[in-house]
């Protein structure tokens, strides 16, 4: 079961993101209005990676997704190696800690309006706009994890999102279902972390 991780935590922000969008009636038209931007009215082709690369407006949408309903709630918990200090709280070593990552985007202190569906956040002036979710320079959301065991298939994740977000709004046939290939790679990219992660932790010991 858990090679099927990477594609069912993909799946999961993509119903919630096309549930929002099409709740938002005015967020649904923009994007709208961006697809028929990019793809000149031709209806009859479906949105190809090159076109993705275009649309400002598709990767705010699934980011504003992302950080209302990220594929987790928490990320795997992690072990203090040596007590510490955190603005007062006395976390001694051994203790296990965990990070609430759905909270973060929902932290009132560091987005305006965080409860609300709004895509502009991640556009310019925006308070989300040009967010960093690896954690090089700051955390304001982490959907995927952040520093060396973040997720190894968020590029994988984000490409699939907008990519099945901008055709299922289009009006595009788009199949839900596992495709063997698709699933090769997740379970490809799975294992492979899995074996990064075992080996830090030996290192670690």
């Amino acid at each position: 079961m858990r090679r099927r991780g990477l594609a069912e935590r993909s799946r999961r922000p993509l119903r919630l993101v096309c549930d929002l969008s099409a709740i938002d009636l005015r967020a649904d038209k923009r994007l709208r209005q961006e697809i028929a931007a990019v793809k000149g009215g031709d209806d009859a082709e479906e949105m190809k990676e090159e076109d993705l690369k275009k649309m400002t407006y598709l990767k705010a949408v699934v980011m504003e997704g992302l950080r209302r309903h990220p594929p987790a709630h928490l990320v795997l918990p992690h072990s203090v190696s040596e007590d510490v200090t955190i603005e007062g709280y006395e976390i001694p070593k051994g203790s296990m800690v965990n990070f609430l990552v759905a909270e973060m985007g929902w932290d009132e202190a560091v987005w305006d309006e965080a409860m609300e569906f709004k895509p502009e956040k991640f556009m310019e002036g925006g308070d989300g706009h040009g967010v960093d979710v690896t954690g090089r320079r700051e955390i304001k959301m982490m959907p995927f994890g952040v520093g060396r065991r973040i997720c190894p298939g968020m590029e994988l994740a984000m490409l699939q999102l907008e990519y099945l977000v901008a055709n299922m709004v289009k009006g595009e046939e788009v199949d839900l279902a596992e495709k063997l290939e698709f699933m090769v790679v997740c379970m490809m990219i799975d294992e492979a972390s899995a074996a990064r992660a075992i080996d830090s932790e030996e290192k670690d010991q």
